[in-house]
């Protein structure tokens, strides 16, 4: 899937109906992909791209600093050398233009990829497996892969930094073993954690979750980001 990126609201300078075809494009593809309930990366990518225009229309001054080449009569500009053009300007207010129109369809999406976002956050628990340590940056959660019907046991850590941020960016996870659900419910959760102490000996006391959800979503783009995201907040607290 193609990316947004600054590229096509820049080139509106040069040809506006063509950033115009464009972004609808992207646009699409990524709604496309919300339709499929596949949140990642689409609805990161849109924020992130939605923030930095939010700043570019509140703060026309963050244009001049970053692209002095398209603003005319800045000391930064003569500094540089560039012409003193009235097409400069008129190619930096054409971008303005495409900014203002480009920016509200691009939060209507957000918005519907926040809405499933909610919604999935809403159906994942989190179970706490035996006693939970006081160091809970490193450990293991369950997840239940609805897809293929298997329980997803997960390595996690997180940089004692983060836990301040409360943010997940930094969880490192790790896929380390994949078991069929129908021989889980034949062993409880705590004789399975007990056989990763015996596994894996780095942790002699890990804290330990498993991560409860029904939706039959896709796994990889949707319910395995949000629900790490769901446990790095439980972990900051």
């Amino acid at each position: 899937m193609k990316k947004l990126t600054l590229d096509t609201f820049l080139s509106s300078a040069t040809d506006y109906e063509m950033s115009q075809y464009q972004l609808l494009g992207t646009l699409k593809n990524y709604s496309e992909q919300l339709h499929k309930n596949k949140v990642y990366p689409a609805l990161s990518e849109l924020i992130e791209m939605e923030e930095l225009l939010d700043g570019i229309i509140k703060e026309k001054t963050k244009l001049e600093i970053i692209f002095p080449q398209l603003t005319p009569n800045t000391s930064l500009a003569k500094e540089k050398d560039f012409p003193d053009d009235s097409a400069i300007a008129n190619d930096v207010n054409q971008v303005f233009d495409f900014v203002n129109w480009a920016h509200p369809q691009i939060l209507e999406i957000i918005t519907e990829g926040k809405a499933i976002y909610s919604f999935v956050k809403q159906n994942i628990q989190i179970e706490e497996i035996g006693l939970i340590p006081l160091y809970k940056n490193e450990g293991y959660f369950f997840i239940t892969n609805q897809k293929n019907d298997s329980e997803q046991i997960y390595r996690y850590e997180i940089p004692f930094i983060s836990l301040d941020t409360n943010s997940s960016s930094l969880m490192r996870v790790s896929l380390i073993q994949s078991l069929w659900k129908n021989d889980v419910e034949q062993e409880s959760l705590s004789s399975i954690k007990l056989n990763l102490i015996k596994e894996y000996d780095t942790l002699p006391n890990p804290a330990t979750f498993n991560m409860v959800c029904d939706l039959d979503f896709p796994f990889e783009e949707t319910i395995l980001p949000i629900a790490k995201r769901r446990l790095a907040k439980k972990l900051a607290v």
